[in-house]
Formats: C-alpha cells, sequence, structure tokens
C-alpha cells in the first residue's frame, strides 16, 4: 500500500476504469474528427479528414462558435509537419558535452526505457536531495507554484508555451514536486504591458474587443483579429461582416501590418511613443471634449477618492482606516462606503482636517494637460488634428448614458475597443505605457460591457478594504495589491517586481550572474533540471548566446521536440519524441465564457509516426505519469489531482493508493467538469468534443454588476515604490523605481533618447500570420506562402530614408546597432512603415534578418517595472556589396 488514502464520504464509490481502451476503439483510419488546433491561442476548433490514417485535408469546425468554420493558413497547413522527415522518432542523449549554437551535440538514439530510466533517476535523486536539505518531504508541506514559490521549488524548472499543459497532469506533477513552472519565450516581449492593466481592471489574463458590439475598434501596437491573439477568428468575422460603415478600425503602428492593411485608418507612429499618444487622448477627452463616464467613475472606480496633494496617498478616515470621498450634500469627506453616487464629488480641490486634498479624478486631468496634441505630435509625429479626431470619435463612438437591453436586461452600451500588444509593451517604461491604455477605456465606462473591451481567461476576484477589486491570477503574480519586496532568492528575481505578473525572462540573466540582481549566493538555489516543451527559448527570445550561457548552466536539460530546433540542439541533454498537435490529446481542454457559452477539447486525429512506450501515446502526461511512477511520486499525483481538477467529495476522487490508467484520469476529468454523459467515450465519438449553452449577462458583462471598485489612480504604485525603495537600498542593490507612480508618463526609450545623426532610424520588427510565435517556419506550405511575397523577408525602408541613404530595391545592407550588434538585410522600399523606421520580420527563412539576434537583455533594455525587454533598435545601415550566387 503506497501512500495514504484519502478520507471518503460514505456514499462515495470508486468508479469503474471504464474508459480503458476508448482512445483505441474511436481512432479512425478513415472519415473525419472533430478536434482543435493548438498552434497560436486562439484555439480554433477543427475538422481533420483522415483516409488509410493520414489527415488529407483540414477544415474549420462550422458548429465551434470559437471559429465558425474559419481556419488561418497556419492552420489549414499545420498537418503537413505531422509527417515531416526530420521529426525525432526516438529519444536522443547528447554525447558531446559542450553546449552552443555551433556545438554538434553528436545525438545517440537511445531506447524509450533508457530514456525515462535516466529522467527518472535524474528526478528521483534531486527529490530527495530537496528533502532533505528541507527536513521534510515535498508531500508533506503546502504544495505551491507561482508566484508564492520557495527558493527550493527553482531545483525542477518546467518551461512550456502549451496551454493545455498548464491545466493539465503536468501542472499536477510541477505542484507534487513544488517545482517552477514558466513559459520563457513569450515572456520577453508579449504580454507585460497587458497583462497587469487587465487583471487591475478586468480580472482577466488578456484584453480583447468585443466580437459583438464593438463599432470603433483602436489598435496600439496591436494586430487582433489578424494576426495571433484570443479571439481572432470572432474579431475578424465581426469586422467582416460590419463593413461597409458599421465598425471602424484604427492601427496606431510604425508599419502597417496585417491588420493595419484591412484597417480603415492606419497612423503611423514613432516606436516606444504610444504612451503620449494615449495620454493626449485622455488629455482631450477629460479637459476639452468633457467626455467620459461620470456615473461609472463614480460607482465603479476609484476616481472619486480624496487623495493626499502633497504626497499622493488616500485620504483616510481616522477611525475606519478607509479612503474618502468627498459628500456633497454634507460638505465634508466620509468614508467611501459610506456616500451614494449620488452625492460623490468627481472632481475638486478640498481640505480634510488641514490637509490640501483632490479627488483622484481631478489629479488625472491636471496631469494630464501636460499632454496635448501639439506636444504629444511632437513625440509621436503624429499631426495633432489626427489626436485630436481620433479623441473625437473614440468618445462619440462610446455613447456615454446609451444602454442596451440583452437577456432582459439593461446594460451600459459602450462600443469601443482599445487593444494593446507587443508593439507597446517590448519597450522600456512600457508598464507606465500599459497603465496609460487601460486608463483610456476606464474614464469611456467601456470596461466588461456590451462593446467595450472583454478578457480571457477570468481570475476569481475578491474586494479589499479599500473597495477595490482583487484579482487573483491562478500560476502569476496579482499586479495589486503589490507584493512585498524581499532579497532575491528566486531564479527569476520576482521579488524585485512587487506589482508584475511574471519576471520568468529573467532567468538566463539571473543564471550568469545572480550577485548582479542583490542574490546571496549562500542562499541561491541553483536549478538542476529543466523541463522544456513547446518553448524554442533559444530562438524566440533575445540574443541567443546570452540565452545559452545562461541555461547552460543547468546540468540537466530534457526537451520534447518534434523536429530537432534550435533550443534542444543548443542546450538538451536528453530530447524525447514530441507529437505533432494533431496527435494529441488535451489535457486542460478548453472552456470559453462567452455568448454562447462553450466548451470543446482536442483529440487525437492520427497516431505519431514512431514507436511510443505505450499503445496509445497521446500526451506529454503519460510520459510524465510514468516518470512519476519511477521516481516513487505518483500517488502524489493523485493526491495534486483531486484539488486541481475538482474530484475530491465526488464518486470520482482518486484514491493515491491505487493505480490509474491515463484513460481514467481524463475520463474522470471529464464527467466531474462536464457532466457523467460527457466522459472520454463522449469526447473521442463522433458527436463529442462540443457543447454550448447559454450564458446569463452577468457572466459575460462583469462590468455593469462588478461590485470592487477598479483602478484609474494607482495609488498602490507608491507603496510600491517605497517599500522597493527601502529594499535595494539596504541591499546595496541599483535598481530604477521611477515608474512606480499613481497617474502614468511617457518615458524616452534608451533608443529614443540615444539617436543621432549616425546611429538615427528605429529598427522593429512585424508579423506575419504563418509565422506567429516561430511555428511554421519548418512547414513546407507556410514557406511557399511567405516566399510568394517577397516582402516577408525583406527590410522595410520608407522611399524617403531610402532616398536619403541613396539605397534602392533589393539592396543588401548591414544593420548595425548602437551597441555593435550586426546583421544583413535585403531592402524593400515601401510606403507602409514610418520614414524614421526599418522593419524587418522575426524570424529569418532564407535572406531575412534574425531580428532576435539583435536584442540585448542589459540595464538599458530591462523595464524594471515589469520585466518587458525593449525590442526597439537604434540603429545605422550601409550598403554591403552583393554576392553573386552561381547555380
Amino acid at each position: 500500500m503506497r501512500g495514504s488514502s484519502l478520507e471518503t464520504t460514505s456514499d462515495q464509490v470508486e468508479a469503474p476504469s471504464s474508459a480503458l481502451g476508448t482512445i483505441s476503439k474511436h481512432m479512425k483510419t478513415n472519415g473525419k474528427v472533430r478536434t482543435a488546433c493548438s498552434l497560436c491561442l486562439n484555439f480554433c476548433g477543427v475538422i481533420a479528414y483522415v483516409e488509410n490514417g493520414k489527415i488529407t485535408k483540414i477544415e474549420g469546425d462550422p458548429d465551434n462558435p470559437r471559429n465558425h468554420g474559419h481556419l488561418c493558413a497556419k492552420g489549414l497547413a499545420g498537418a503537413i509537419t505531422a509527417y515531416s522527415p526530420n521529426r525525432v522518432t526516438k529519444p536522443l542523449i547528447r554525447t558531446n558535452p559542450k553546449k552552443g549554437l555551433s556545438e554538434d551535440p553528436r545525438w545517440k538514439e537511445i531506447s524509450w526505457e533508457e530514456a525515462l530510466d535516466r529522467i527518472s533517476f535524474k528526478v528521483k535523486e534531486t527529490k530527495e536531495k530537496t528533502e532533505r536539505e528541507l527536513g521534510i518531504k515535498l508531500s508533506e508541506k503546502p504544495s505551491t507554484t507561482l508566484p508564492d514559490t520557495h527558493p527550493w521549488s527553482q531545483k525542477i524548472i518546467f518551461a512550456t508555451f502549451d496551454y493545455w499543459s498548464i491545466h493539465g497532469i503536468q501542472l499536477a506533477w510541477v505542484k507534487a514536486l513544488d517545482a517552477y513552472l514558466c513559459a520563457l519565450s513569450a515572456c520577453y516581449y508579449c504580454g507585460n504591458s497587458v497583462h497587469p492593466p487587465s487583471y487591475l481592471n478586468t480580472s482577466t489574463f488578456e484584453v480583447m474587443v468585443d466580437a459583438e458590439y464593438s463599432k470603433y475598434i483602436l489598435l496600439i501596437g496591436a494586430q487582433a483579429g489578424s494576426i495571433i491573439h484570443y479571439d481572432t477568428m470572432n474579431v475578424a468575422k465581426h469586422i467582416a461582416e460590419n463593413r461597409p460603415g458599421k465598425v471602424k478600425v484604427v492601427s496606431i503602428d510604425p508599419v502597417a501590418g496585417y491588420a493595419a492593411s484591412k484597417a480603415e485608418e492606419w497612423v503611423p507612429i514613432r516606436p516606444g511613443t504610444d504612451a503620449a499618444f494615449v495620454l493626449s487622448l485622455v488629455n482631450l477627452l477629460i479637459n476639452d471634449y468633457r467626455i467620459f463616464d461620470a456615473e461609472f467613475l463614480k460607482s465603479k472606480t476609484n476616481a472619486p477618492y480624496l487623495v493626499d496633494s502633497s504626497n499622493g496617498l488616500y485620504i483616510r478616515d481616522q477611525i475606519t482606516g478607509k479612503p474618502m470621498i468627498w459628500d456633497r450634500s454634507a460638505s465634508g469627506a466620509r468614508p467611501f462606503d459610506q456616500v451614494s453616487p449620488h452625492d460623490q464629488s468627481l472632481e475638486g480641490t478640498f481640505n480634510v482636517n488641514g490637509v490640501a486634498c483632490k479627488t483622484a479624478f481631478q489629479m488625472i486631468k491636471e496631469h494630464v494637460r501636460a499632454y496635448s496634441p501639439e506636444e504629444a505630435s511632437r513625440i509621436t509625429a503624429i499631426p495633432p488634428e489626427t489626436i485630436k479626431r481620433i479623441a473625437r470619435e473614440l468618445g462619440d463612438a462610446a455613447c456615454i448614458g446609451k444602454t442596451i437591453r440583452i437577456g432582459g436586461k439593461d446594460l451600459p452600451y459602450r462600443p469601443v475597443s482599445i487593444v494593446w500588444y507587443r508593439g507597446l509593451s517590448a519597450h522600456r517604461h512600457s508598464f507606465l505605457a500599459g497603465l496609460a491604455c487601460i486608463l483610456l477605456p476606464t474614464i469611456l465606462g467601456a470596461i466588461q460591457v456590451p462593446g467595450s473591451i472583454h478578457g480571457h481567461p477570468p481570475a476569481p476576484e475578491t474586494i479589499d478594504k479599500d473597495g477595490m477589486m482583487v484579482s487573483v491570477p491562478p500560476w502569476l503574480g496579482e499586479p495589486y495589491p503589490p507584493r512585498t519586496p524581499t532579497r532575491p532568492k528566486r531564479v527569476d528575481v520576482f521579488e524585485l517586481f512587487p506589482s508584475a505578473i511574471y519576471s520568468m525572462q529573467l532567468i538566463p540573466a539571473v543564471l550568469k550572474h545572480p550577485e548582479k540582481f542583490g542574490i546571496d549566493p549562500k542562499e541561491f538555489v541553483w536549478p538542476e533540471i529543466m523541463f522544456i516543451f513547446r518553448d524554442n527559448v533559444v530562438k524566440n527570445s533575445v540574443s541567443p548566446e546570452e540565452v545559452i550561457e545562461g541555461f547552460s548552466k543547468i546540468p540537466y536539460i530534457v526537451d520534447f521536440s518534434l523536429d530537432l530546433d534550435e533550443t534542444a540542439n543548443s542546450l538538451a541533454d536528453i530530447v524525447l519524441p514530441e507529437l505533432h498537435h494533431l496527435e494529441k490529446l488535451a489535457e486542460g481542454l478548453y472552456h470559453r465564457v462567452e455568448e454562447p457559452g462553450y466548451w470543446y477539447g482536442a483529440k487525437p486525429v492520427i497516431r505519431p509516426p514512431f514507436e511510443a512506450p505505450w499503445n496509445e501515446l497521446v500526451s506529454n502526461g503519460q510520459v510524465f505519469l510514468e516518470i512519476a511512477k519511477r521516481a516513487g511520486f505518483d500517488h502524489e499525483i493523485f493526491n495534486v489531482l483531486n484539488d486541481v481538477w475538482s474530484l475530491k467529495g465526488t464518486r470520482f476522487q482518486l484514491n493515491p493508493a491505487n493505480d490509474y490508467t491515463y484513460e481514467d484520469l481524463i475520463d474522470r476529468r471529464l464527467k466531474v467538469w462536464l457532466g457523467q454523459d460527457k466522459g472520454l467515450n463522449w469526447l473521442m465519438s463522433d458527436e463529442g468534443g462540443l457543447t454550448t449553452w447559454e450564458i446569463k449577462p452577468e457572466e459575460k458583462y462583469p462590468g455593469a454588476f462588478r461590485k470592487g471598485r477598479i483602478h484609474v489612480y494607482f495609488e498602490f504604485m507608491l507603496k510600491a515604490k517605497k517599500e522597493l525603495d527601502n529594499l535595494t537600498k539596504e541591499i546595496g542593490l541599483s535598481w530604477d523605481t521611477d515608474d512606480y507612480q499613481p497617474i502614468p508618463d511617457w518615458k524616452p526609450c534608451p533608443s529614443f533618447k540615444n539617436k543621432n545623426e549616425e546611429f538615427n532610424l528605429f529598427l522593429v520588427n512585424y508579423k506575419v500570420p504563418v509565422l506567429a510565435h516561430a511555428v511554421g517556419r519548418y512547414n513546407p506550405l507556410a514557406r511557399k506562402l511567405v516566399f510568394a511575397r517577397k516582402h516577408i523577408e525583406s527590410v522595410l525602408i520608407n522611399p524617403i530614408t531610402a532616398e536619403k541613404l541613396g539605397v534602392r530595391d533589393g539592396d543588401q545592407i548591414e544593420i548595425e546597432t548602437w551597441k555593435g550588434r550586426k546583421r544583413n538585410g535585403v531592402v524593400e522600399i515601401s510606403e507602409r512603415i514610418h520614414p524614421e523606421v526599418l522593419g524587418t520580420s522575426q524570424h529569418e527563412l532564407v535572406k531575412g534578418v534574425d531580428f532576435n539576434y539583435l536584442v540585448t537583455l542589459d540595464e538599458d533594455t530591462l523595464d524594471f517595472t515589469s520585466g518587458a525587454i525593449d525590442a526597439c533598435l537604434l540603429v545605422k545601415i550601409k550598403k554591403v556589396e552583393q554576392k553573386v550566387v552561381v547555380h
């Protein structure tokens, strides 16, 4: 008998393992299969057609509300890579101990049995060593994941960009070992200034367009409805069906990318100046046009809270400690929860107990006056008249005061959606830019009501003593309230980012020089094992040399690889064959709360082209279960699954003393989640894998029903700054805390500040759908699509700039950053790029520029508040002699 049995209720019965053989029974050699695509975060529903066990065609699932039968080129071509001749088909072990881009790993094939034994031994050895150091078994201590991970948790690192793995057996594995879970590549540039503001005011991970009711869509460094984004297909469908005249898309971007090319208006902007543009819109709306949702601001935000004019902190009641609001009916200040919205003063200057104070909204009004259209134009290069017009259009489109009846209830109608993404995030000072962006829809009341910004996925909400909504992300840090900073011990120095939601992108830099981040070497727990799957961090982050130098310090790295990518070849000690997305069963599966509500899952369409250790290898989760079994802690996995899958207290609760098949685990998961008629048999059946239901307005539009207030004034940033200043002074660490301010500002990124006559161009990257996240680089059909459009691999230069520099279409140029890094590229002259900017694709295929090679992680490029890395590069160019290629 292993482990200890869980207590069970008297009516609880161990469910029979009826799912065994279900996957084999239902997998087809001919016919069509309902599944899902996981090549990007939209997760479209898919219908796959199979003949003789091979996929012959992919199309969108017309019944899936996620994509309504549509698929992008990447998804349509996705099956081809399942048949790549370069696929890893056997476990491989590195025989060359040296690691690096130029090193030949000298791979040697080994059996699955040997591979699993090797990995299990390392895991068991590390687990036992950790438990000896702790003086306690990991299974007996409270399990934690981010953000509360203890330093010993970094002994084993899980790096994955596989969405469903975060919710599946891998998550239980991580929690059972108290290991460190992270998604490395995307965190360098992706949503560092998107996710924290979104959690602050929507309690969701990601801001999105309301694909049903939005009429004015402002994209700021984002390509919603075009490139990777949540709900891409619904947004694209909404825009297409409401043209011409019923919807307007305005794209603010240095490059007219795919979204801008389809927008009603493209507004070129200097890179890294988005905050100045947004704050100018806020200034015009509240000071000049007087367009803002006063009712919303009073009842749903901290806009009426009184703020001490001298220090920016709330004026608090001396008895209750609660923030105060000026009560017009009583001509005095009272606690926020004792003043009706009707009697609240939204604007004004007051005196409370001898202290001069203003409402938070008044503070914002005065602060943003510095961002006149003329000043914003000087910074952004957008004409003042354009800024004024967009502000007016946005304000008029917001329909302040109007309502719409949905589901028998009258709801606020604010059909404007403001969405921002990497173009705004990948800069120093971008946390402030993100706060500016969330401020804009908030003053318009356009938060999670019909037509406004929405979010996905939702996090649990609570209300704190100040009346503010607190979002609790399931495996990330919350931006509010700020965490108390402490001397860093963690491998990501998350202790130094009290209002960020992650800082995992710093791991290579910390591993190289932990002392530079204030870490005491005696207290630092060095990672010993790292597992990587669906995360090519060497290719998709910053300079590969920096990444490899850092991660090479981890003694043992296991990589699940479809093809041998840069990360596997440069870093892995052992490689396991990865499954193609159409060979997988998604353990996390998908759950959407939209109209209509729906759930759908991914299931295997074909079998992998290699001899697997089991008859049915359909998930990495099976591999991790086997490793846990061999390392002697599989019973702990079952304990965790009872919690994370809500099995506890049901007839499907797992007894840790028993053995369970993978199929049985998934069957129980489904039945507890969806109902006893929707287990694994249902998922694998022709009819299964998709279910829909109607949801209430309260679920779809929580902004209209939220009890807690959200932020327009970010007072908590002052507390974070004070505590961080005290800590860094105490430990002697140089750390920039100037961006911790309650009202956002625009601040110039390094490229903007260091521009001179020699280095006078900004290099940015653009994206294309078929290469998003580098998925598709080795897909022959995707590559054919890329090469059919020559500009995909070219360096875009504006005609005015090209004439000044004396370059022509097809010229080869050398691009040199102001930090001395160089790459060559081929010119394409185009009017769809700002005159001060060069644009190149993210990844080179044949003749393109490897953009990430040019990016460095250092004191200049790090955003000390969000952890973002600045990807706006200051460069110069020169023509180089082209080599003659003889065919």
